[in-house]
């Protein structure tokens, strides 16, 4: 129903793949995607209202995140922890996530990762992930982002399913394209008020439009 790629923007690959239906998902992206009737459709049936379930990150989300991540949704702070901002392959990210979970669970340790699934349609609507602080000591990052039909059905327990170490401060990021991002924060005890860096990251691949991101910290 959907195939998505990547490859070097205006290379010889993309015009191949262009030539068999696939199209760059935005102006400069050297992501690309094809659908087998519409793009309207796959989304409408993928992601349709129907029942979910919270998941630990595994190899058949592999594949299944692509079509969140690489989305046209509100939100340009997908997922902090593993670099994925704006309209970003999940390829490489998600198998070093995938393999860490399962290094963890041989050593009886809480995975780090969760997905929130459409059973039905089997849609990674949603994901959450937490990691050590790359710079600041004692502290945490935790992320989450979901599709914008999901962040009510459930983003917060997808947020709070995470068995997160007692970091002595715990920091997350939204930017202000994603309101509902920043409700479910604010639910699950976030505060804003770490910081507001303006113009902090690029919504698009041709960096023709800038986030302002938001930091949040819970003790």
């Amino acid at each position: 129903r959907a195939l998505f790629l990547g490859t070097g923007f205006d290379s010889a690959a993309s015009h191949i793949y262009a030539s068999h239906g696939f199209a760059g998902i935005e102006e400069m992206s050297g992501n690309m995607e094809y659908y087998a009737a519409s793009r309207e459709g796959f989304e409408a049936e993928y992601f349709a209202a129907g029942p979910t379930e919270l998941q630990e990150a595994g190899w058949k989300h592999w594949p299944a995140t692509a079509a969140l991540f690489l989305g046209d949704y509100p939100g340009t702070v997908r997922c902090a922890p593993v670099g994925l901002f704006g309209r970003s392959s999940t390829e490489h990210a998600m198998l070093e996530v995938i393999l860490e979970g399962e290094r963890r669970q041989k050593e009886g340790v809480d995975p780090k990762c969760s997905v929130l699934m459409q059973t039905d349609s089997q849609a990674a609507a949603g994901l959450a992930m937490w990691a050590r602080h790359p710079l600041w000591p004692a502290t945490g990052i935790i992320d989450v982002y979901c599709h914008p039909e999901f962040w009510a059905r459930g983003g917060r327990e997808l947020l709070d399913s995470l068995k997160v170490p007692p970091f002595e401060r715990l920091l997350a990021y939204s930017d202000e394209g994603c309101a509902a991002k920043a409700q479910v924060l604010e639910a699950s005890g976030f505060r804003e008020g770490g910081g507001r860096f303006e113009r902090r990251v690029a919504i698009d691949r041709a960096r023709s439009r800038w986030a302002t991101v938001l930091e949040w910290e819970r003790n």
